[in-house]
C-alpha cells in the first residue's frame, strides 16, 4: 500500500509527489487514481499557490512568512485543505494511506499567528472563528502562558490579552 503525504511547503502542493513520470513529464504521486483527477489537481495547485503568497521577498532577507498576508487568507487555506482531504478519502479504493501532517502544521500555524496577534496587541476577535467560547478561553490561557515564557520581562502583553478576551468572550 502506499502513502500519501500531506504537507505544506512552499511552492509545493500539500500532496507530496516523489515520482517523475517520463509519458506526463511532471512530478505524480505513482497512484493513477489521483494523479488523473483534474479536480484534485486543481485544489492542489491552489492550496499551493495560496500558502506560497504568504511569504514574501525582500532586500533583507531571502524568504519571509507574512502573518498579515495569512490572516487574510487563513480561512480560505483550511477551507480548501478540508476539500482536499474529503476527496482523497471519496477517491481512496483502498490502495493508499494519508500521513497527514498538513493538520499538524495548520495548528502549529494558527499558534504562530495568534501568538502574533498577542505580542502586537491586534484584536484577535477579528481572526478567530472558534465558537466555543470555553475552547477559546483555553486556548488564549494557554498562549498566555507559552508568551510569559518566551517574553518574561514584556508585561505589557497581559493588559492587551485581557482586553481582547474581554471583547471577544463577553
Amino acid at each position: 500500500m502506499k502513502t500519501i503525504r500531506l504537507e505544506l511547503d512552499f511552492l509545493i502542493g500539500p500532496i507530496i509527489k516523489e515520482e517523475f513520470s517520463v509519458s506526463k513529464n511532471k512530478l505524480v504521486t505513482g497512484i493513477d487514481v489521483i494523479d488523473n483527477d483534474i479536480e484534485l489537481s486543481d485544489l492542489n495547485d491552489k492550496i499551493a499557490a495560496l500558502y506560497s503568497s504568504f511569504y514574501e521577498f525582500n532586500k533583507d532577507e531571502a524568504c519571509v512568512f507574512n502573518p498579515l498576508i495569512a490572516k487574510e487568507h487563513i480561512h480560505e487555506l483550511n477551507e480548501l485543505v478540508d476539500k482536499l482531504k474529503e476527496k482523497l478519502n471519496s477517491l481512496n479504493d483502498g490502495s493508499y494511506e494519508i500521513e497527514d501532517i498538513i493538520t499538524k502544521q495548520l495548528k502549529e500555524l494558527m499558534w504562530f499567528m495568534l501568538c502574533s496577534y498577542l505580542r502586537l496587541g491586534w484584536n484577535m476577535s477579528s481572526f478567530l472563528y472558534v465558537s466555543n467560547k470555553a475552547f477559546m478561553l483555553y486556548c488564549v490561557i494557554a498562549i498566555m502562558i507559552q508568551c510569559h515564557c518566551y517574553y518574561p520581562n514584556k508585561h505589557n502583553l497581559m493588559p492587551n490579552v485581557e482586553n481582547n478576551l474581554k471583547k471577544y468572550l463577553l
